[in-house]
């Protein structure tokens, strides 16, 4: 199916200070042409192989947009700058799948020459933002509270800045992660924020002024270790019985590990078996998605019937595709080869035969799922739904028809990291 975004990602933090210990000076400033040639080059691979563009935005609207970054080039112009201006162009097709990777280089490079950080880590719920972690020297920011302010700027501004530069079908709830991760940055990319900053901050439905200074990479470093913050402590898949209840709890925050994936559903349907337990809640709230073999995996265990994970898939042929294609996909490349680029290929989609498991669940079973249930994780639940299998509580993050199986592409001046959808996935039960 589609690599989910976020969850294909390495730890922002773990990448983020790798990169700074080893960071070279890069170009950082480019000329008009050069960035004309690399917008030119992002466009034209959208253009030539996302299947349906113009599904949420009309092409008048996405022309006038194109035309508008053009304008805005100029010589001299920097990476961050030529950045602010293709993102939101490109979240603009509203596929969460195509997207542009926020570029650090800049960034490094200030931080590596002393420059000073936004002191805190955050994380964003319900479109508001809260402290996660205090890294100050002052140490006088209470973790959980609320910032309204930074800077006189109030946080719904900043915030949806931010969440102008991610596309999303539905909602801005599956740039959370992201948006989190990258926030001291993306604030010093638009505001240009760095010693000083006056925060106005919510505690307990009481309001708080507070003056921070910017932090070092030396003193992130060392407030960091000093808090003892694991880089990357939340488990994507869990298991546990309560026995008292009689009942089981999977949770499942990515399907993209699909060796591992297999190994755990084995063990967990072992112990359930074992301990006869009759009641399962199966938990993909925030489960940004994967690959659709593991979404296999966890069927084998669930059903018996036949299933399609969608009732139509169809492909845009390009010449990309059809290089790529022809190592990686034989099959498929000897019926798209002589196609003309720009025709829409459907693929013939066969049923999934659950394999037969003597551990497989008969049960009952609760879907827990939320708004940023995506990609395979919202695959799951349609899935689930349409079989009538088992109890679905919650909506997810992705529409009935979205995209995905995205190209992993880099500008060519720039090197800007950017993905383009190449496939449109209808959901099971549509047609």
């Amino acid at each position: 199916m589609k690599t989910n975004l976020l969850t294909n990602k390495i730890s922002f933090f773990l990448f983020f200070f790798s990169s700074l210990l080893n960071a070279q000076e890069e170009k950082l400033i480019f000329s008009k042409q050069e960035l004309v040639s690399d917008f030119e080059y992002l466009y034209s691979s959208m253009e030539d192989n996302h299947p349906d563009l113009f599904f949420y935005l009309s092409e008048s609207d996405y022309q006038n947009h194109k035309t508008k970054v053009l304008n805005s080039l100029q010589d001299s112009m920097s990476l961050e700058s030529f950045y602010l201006q293709i993102a939101p162009f490109v979240a603009s097709i509203k596929d969460g799948h195509t997207t542009i990777n926020t570029p650090i280089k800049s960034r490094v490079q200030y931080l590596n020459k002393g420059g000073l950080a936004f002191p805190l880590k955050v994380n964003i719920e319900d479109e508001r933002l809260f402290v996660s972690v205090d890294l100050s020297l002052e140490q006088n920011v209470p973790v959980g509270a609320e910032l309204l302010s930074i800077n006189e700027i109030p946080v719904p501004e900043i915030l949806n800045h931010m969440f102008g530069l991610k596309g999303s079908e539905v909602n801005n709830e599956i740039k959370y992660w992201e948006i989190s991760n990258y926030f001291s940055t993306l604030l010093w990319y638009l505001y240009r924020f760095e010693n000083d900053y006056r925060l106005l901050i919510s505690e307990n439905d009481e309001k708080k002024s507070i003056y921070l200074q910017g932090i070092t990479q030396a003193q992130f470093m060392e407030m960091r270790a000093l808090k003892e913050e694991p880089a990357n402590t939340i488990n994507p898949y869990n298991f546990r019985i309560d026995s008292l209840q009689n009942v089981a709890f999977l949770e499942i925050r990515s399907f993209y590990d699909t060796e591992g994936l297999s190994e755990f559903f084995n063990n967990s349907f072992q112990k359930l078996a074992l301990y006869d337990v009759d009641s399962l809640m199966i938990d993909v709230s925030g489960n940004g998605g994967g690959r659709s073999a593991s979404v296999d995996s966890l069927m084998n265990y669930l059903t018996d019937k036949p299933y399609k994970q969608y009732s139509k898939i169809e492909l845009r042929v390009s010449e990309t595709i059809k290089t790529i294609y022809k190592e990686r996909y034989p099959v498929i490349y000897n019926e798209i080869k002589d196609l003309p680029n720009g025709q829409i290929y459907i693929y013939d989609i066969p049923y999934t035969v659950p394999s037969e498991k003597n551990t497989k669940f008969s049960g009952k079973f609760i879907i827990n799922a939320d708004s940023k249930t995506y990609s395979a994780g919202s695959t799951f639940v349609s899935l689930i739904n349409y079989l009538q299998r088992g109890i679905v509580i919650g909506h997810t993050g992705s529409p009935k028809i979205y995209f995905g199986d995205f190209l992993q592409l880099t500008l060519p001046n720039t090197k800007i990291e950017y993905t383009v959808s190449v496939k449109k996935f209808y959901d099971c039960g549509i047609y």
